[in-house]
């Protein structure tokens, strides 16, 4: 609880009259460990350890974690984060950082996804030479989210939001890995592990009815432990994907008809009356199911729509 300056000013008297600065507390921790899980953090004390036993930039506690990753985990102001990389660029130019250990140790921790960005960025701007976390497997860390850190819905998608914001180029199939999930795991299940992968998708549909379908079976699967449940989850989820596939095909059909429902009235001769309301189905193209004219929404209004609505 004390000021900036009279903390500094003991510390430095501890250092110049002791020799166990060096020294580890029970969790392998050093004093520079300890100081980056503080909550007040003041960048003339990191850097007066730092001169003092520079070896502690890199020394690992119990855990295998190293003081950066402390101060990311709480968010310490960005002059401390740069000063720790800098100083272990410096001092220690070899040393290879475990950011996938990181991630991991994050997700377990069901850590704000705040920290995860802050993570994110220190890999991308301050060690370009490593840039692990372009090529890590997110969606291992998806499914360590779902099965080890028991982690919510919510967490789980800001989660997916944070990663495929950073690498939008990644191509990662998390509908497969939630598949294998779903597959894989008999205890524990979460309903919510059906939508990962296709949650957009989901939304996306046109047709309610269909969304509302599709969100029953969700809310409608067994979550018991027992054999029964785990294969009817199963038969839940290969339904459900069968589903979205088809009826995201029935949408590009209604698209395909409605293109050439409407470019077949503008190419049709001008003589025609604006005003004749048989015009629009005498140009109606159809691929030959009747069901599907009749559930555009967007364009296929009923005839008694004059065409200059159009």
């Amino acid at each position: 609880y004390d000021s900036a300056e009279v903390a500094l000013r003991e510390l430095r008297n501890g250092l110049n009259h002791c020799s166990t600065g060096n020294e580890r507390d029970c969790l392998g921790m050093t004093p520079l460990h300890i100081l980056a899980c503080s909550t007040k953090q003041w960048v003339d004390m990191f850097q007066l350890l730092i001169d003092q036993y520079p070896e502690q930039l890199v020394t690992e506690d119990h855990w295998g974690d190293i003081p950066l990753f402390y101060s990311i985990w709480g968010r310490a102001p960005l002059e401390i984060v740069d000063l720790l990389v800098d100083s272990m660029k410096i001092h220690h130019p070899n040393y290879k950082v475990g950011w996938v250990r990181m991630v991991e140790t994050l997700c377990l921790a069901m850590a704000p996804t705040s920290c995860l960005e802050y993570l994110i960025e220190m890999n991308l701007k301050k060690f370009e030479e490593h840039k692990e976390l372009c090529t890590l497997d997110w969606a291992l860390m998806v499914d360590l989210l779902c099965t080890k850190a028991r982690a919510s819905e919510d967490h789980v998608n800001k989660f997916i939001n944070t990663f495929e914001t950073f690498f939008p180029e990644n191509n990662i199939d998390l509908q497969a890995r939630a598949a294998q999930l779903i597959r894989r795991e008999k205890f524990g299940f979460q309903k919510f592990w059906l939508r990962i992968g296709i949650s957009s998708r989901l939304v996306s549909l046109e047709k309610r009815e269909w969304r509302e379908e599709l969100d029953n079976m969700v809310g409608n699967c067994p979550r018991g432990s027992s054999s029964r449940a785990h294969k009817e989850r199963i038969k839940v989820l290969d339904s459900l994907h069968r589903k979205v596939d088809v009826y995201e095909v029935y949408e590009l059909m209604w698209l395909l008809e409605l293109a050439l429902w409407k470019a077949k009235m503008e190419s049709s001769v001008s003589s025609v009356s604006d005003q004749d309301v048989c015009y629009r189905s005498k140009c109606r193209v159809m691929c030959g199911a009747p069901i599907i004219v009749p559930k555009v929404v967007a364009f296929l209004l009923p005839e008694v729509i004059k065409a200059s609505a159009f």
